[in-house]
């Protein structure tokens, strides 16, 4: 890419050019649209595809607009090309996080509880106490139980923490 050509382009702040070009091509995309890595790579003049030198360029930029431009940006499985995805893949995207977060929580939990506390300072024994805890409660909220209670109680629209929590927990 020709220096004259990266000057007329604004560079949000902290990111290099790579980047800023890829977060203008992404985030004048829309719902549906398809991007192939060619196009990504002609874009910005670096190889956008994984272990490519652009790639990490390619991940600051789809974070960049999910942030500042709500648009979700996604691999397609099996072809070299980004997708934006619409509400119903981002939900997938939602429940799956959630499963490895409770899976991941679940597995903590297991391991701190190997922690004999007795053989730590005080200080450290309450700082496991704390963690375990906090995993604990992960584990508890990210169940698929919990979701199907809020989805049983219709939770939606503007959501009210203290309802929130009561449906959880109730």
């Amino acid at each position: 890419m020709e220096a004259q050509e990266l000057k007329r382009f604004r560079v949000p702040s902290g990111l290099g050019a790579t980047s800023s070009k890829l977060i203008e091509l992404l985030a004048a995309g829309k719902v549906g649209d398809v991007l192939t890595d060619e196009a990504l790579t002609q874009a910005c003049g670096a190889d956008t595809r994984p272990g490519g030198k652009g790639y990490g360029a390619l991940g600051t930029a789809i974070r960049y607009v999910v942030r500042n431009n709500q648009l979700v940006w996604r691999r397609v499985k099996g072809a070299d090309a980004l997708k934006c995805y619409n509400a119903n893949e981002i939900l997938t995207i939602g429940e799956s996080n959630r499963q490895h977060i409770a899976k991941t929580a679940r597995r903590t939990v297991h391991v701190m509880s190997c922690a004999k506390l007795e053989e730590l300072e005080n200080g450290d024994r309450t700082r496991a106490a704390a963690m375990l805890a906090q995993h604990g409660a992960l584990v508890a909220m990210a169940g698929g139980d919990v979701t199907k209670k809020l989805i049983a109680r219709k939770v939606d629209g503007e959501i009210d923490m203290k309802k929130l929590l009561t449906a959880m927990v109730g």
